[in-house]
This record gives C-alpha cells, structure tokens and sequence, in this order.
C-alpha cells in the first residue's frame, strides 16, 4: 500500500488507530481503500445532504469562504467538489462565471479549461486520489489564480477516534498545517495560507516566470 497523496511506501505508514494509517512523509491521515464506501453508497450518502440555494443561511456559510482579498467579480470560478448543490454559482452568478464540478453530479469535461479563482469547499475530505486530484487542480488553475480550500484540519488538540468529523464514511482523507504545507511545496503553490478560520486555507499560483507546472 502506498500513501494516496505522497505515494511514499508501506515504510512511511502507521497504524493511526484501529482503521487509518499515518503518512509519516507527508502527515496525510487516511481509510484505506478496502475500507471505504463503494462508489454507489458513497453517492447515497451525498443524496442525504440538505443543502439549498434558495437558504440564505446556506448561501451565507458557503460566502465565508471567499474572503474580502479575493475578488470574484468578472472571474472564471471552478466550484471544485460541489456535490448535488451548484451552490456558488447561485451565489456569485451573474457577477462571475462559474463552472459545477462534481463527478458524481456534475461530471463536465474540464479539459482544455483553466480558472482565475477554485473553490473547493468541503471536498479534499472526499478525495480518495489526493495526489491526482491536486495535480488536476493545479492544471485548471491559472497563472496567479487562487485556489481558495475549507476542510477540517488535524491538529494535536483532537482526539482523532471520537473526533466527528472522521466518523463520516464518506471522509477519507484528513489532512493537518503540516500537510498543507508538503502540498504547497511539492505542487509549486505559494502558501498554505492559513485564514482567519484555520479550517479555511488559500494557495496561489506563482507567475509563468516563476514556475510552470
């Protein structure tokens, strides 16, 4: 078995807790594949949520991620992950152009696109293919675009096994500061930056002359 973001081997994992294993490389905390949730019943779970664009309590928690330094009007947004809901094109349409990627909903071919600005809330928990998953990100984003990210972040104050956020059978991945920063590093991203929520994190891509992915 490999680390599903860094790739590092069987020598880098340990056991964390009685079902996930540890990347001692790149600090991913992951469930095994033989232990997640068939495609099928993963898709059923999402079904569940209870997620409307015409709430604006929904819209008002989605806005808390775009930040008053970042600027949507007029931009190419990806909604990266967005699940049954195209809830930011609801919320930033017709002021900005926003595209749903969902592969399970919205399964669009984005090949041959690009964005200034990725959002993607609530979804690098779900990502089962991490490494694949940040390097299509990164592709799709623009030179100086931003990808803007909330997921809940491991820290030492959590006791993983009654922490909530694990017991979704759809959350695989759970990732920490440390994580975040390997990502920065290994995909040539400036940050993690690190909000005033610390479960809400921002990458940009560095200039052409700087960098090209």
């Amino acid at each position: 078995m490999m680390c599903p973001l860094c790739r590092s081997n069987d020598n880098f994992l340990k056991k964390h807790g009685p079902r996930h294993l540890k990347c001692q490389n790149c600090d991913l905390i992951f469930l095994p594949p033989n232990l997640q949730l068939s495609s099928i019943e993963e898709k059923k779970r999402y079904l569940t949520h209870n997620n409307d664009t015409q709430d604006p309590k929904y819209l008002k928690y989605l806005s808390q991620l775009i930040k008053d330094d970042v600027t949507t009007e007029n931009k190419d947004i990806l909604d990266y992950g967005c699940g049954p809901t195209q809830g930011y094109k609801a919320l930033l349409e017709p002021h900005a152009r926003v595209t749903s990627y969902d592969p399970y909903f919205y399964p669009i071919d984005l090949s041959n696109q690009d964005f200034d600005l990725i959002l993607c809330s609530e979804a690098l928990e779900h990502f089962c293919h991490p490494d694949a998953e940040f390097q299509n990100l990164c592709n799709l984003l623009r030179s100086l675009g931003q990808i803007l990210i909330r997921t809940e972040l491991v820290n030492e104050s959590i006791s993983f096994e009654s922490w909530y956020y694990q017991k979704d059978p759809t959350h695989v991945a759970f990732y920490s500061k440390s994580t975040m920063k390997w990502i920065g590093k290994t995909y040539h991203l400036n940050g993690p930056y690190f909000l005033t929520d610390t479960n809400q994190i921002k990458f940009e891509k560095p200039a052409k002359s700087q960098h090209t992915n």
